[in-house]
């Protein structure tokens, strides 16, 4: 009986040390997992929104394949129900740098469809360009103008339409967007526009520096003048019959400027 015990004791302790081993292999194992090469046609789909419309997809895929092809712009869309391992901004960017590594050229949209997640559920990582010369040279879209494309192409979309709908919607809105912004030359500080802004700029300056001097000067020679005297001057009066002075009343009056009293 005793030895029964201690043989099911042993089991039993056998068995949990296995169970927390599997637990934790399955834990690190989960903690390693690579993420899934980009895929063909530009489209990670594990939500399966697209499993069941076939034409969505494909229009979706063409509209990928349009930018690349006119803009030289890898897009992709990955499609989780929920990113359980971080959140909706990290696992852009794990993507990003998996798909894209050095690639200055591309932008990855993660599309979290949970709608019991409370915060973010799209994010977007692409590479963020200085906006100089260089990147006007390449063709690379400076990272404010492509916030405010990213920006454009999700106030698109409709609370009302489901997720593949607000896919195509967003996807679109960035084709259309990148259409508007390579379409007009990108602005480089070589630029006569910009060179006559800032013209203008340093016009309005200087003209303003002058207005201000003018002022000053006004306002100081108001000053002086209105703390000077004025005093009749001394005058000579002859002697009229013989009187040592002569007749009448004589008075001295001084005064200021009108523009100094108050």
């Amino acid at each position: 009986m005793k030895h029964s015990r201690l043989l099911y004791c042993a089991l039993l302790l056998v068995g949990s040390m296995l169970l927390t081993g599997s637990i934790f292999a399955q834990g690190s194992e989960g903690e390693a997992k690579p993420l899934p090469a980009a895929p063909a046609n530009h489209v990670l789909d594990l939500s399966d929104t697209f499993r069941e419309n076939p034409t969505k997809l494909a229009e979706l895929t063409a509209t990928l394949k349009r930018i690349e092809e006119q803009h030289g712009y890898l897009v992709y869309l990955a499609l989780y129900y929920n990113v359980l391992d971080g959140t909706v901004q990290s696992r852009a960017d794990a993507l990003y740098k998996a798909w894209l590594g050095d690639e200055k050229r591309g932008l990855v949209l993660v599309y979290q469809s949970d709608p019991a997640v409370d915060g973010k559920n799209i994010a977007a990582s692409y590479y963020r360009g200085t906006g100089l010369a260089d990147d006007a040279v390449s063709g690379l879209i400076p990272d404010q103008k492509m916030s405010e494309i990213l920006r454009s192409a999700l106030a698109a979309q409709s609370k009302g339409q489901d997720t593949s709908d607000r896919s195509i919607t967003i996807v679109s809105g960035v084709e259309r967007e990148m259409n508007e912004y390579f379409a007009s030359d990108p602005s480089t500080w070589k630029d006569s526009a910009n060179l006559k802004l800032m013209a203008i700029f340093f016009g309005v300056i200087l003209a303003l520096a002058l207005l201000g001097m003018f002022l000053w000067k006004r306002s100081s020679t108001a000053d002086v003048a209105a703390h000077k005297h004025y005093y009749f001057p001394d005058v000579d009066v002859a002697s009229r019959l013989g009187a040592p002075y002569g007749g009448g009343w004589v008075s001295e009056k001084s005064f200021v400027p009108s523009a100094s009293r108050k």
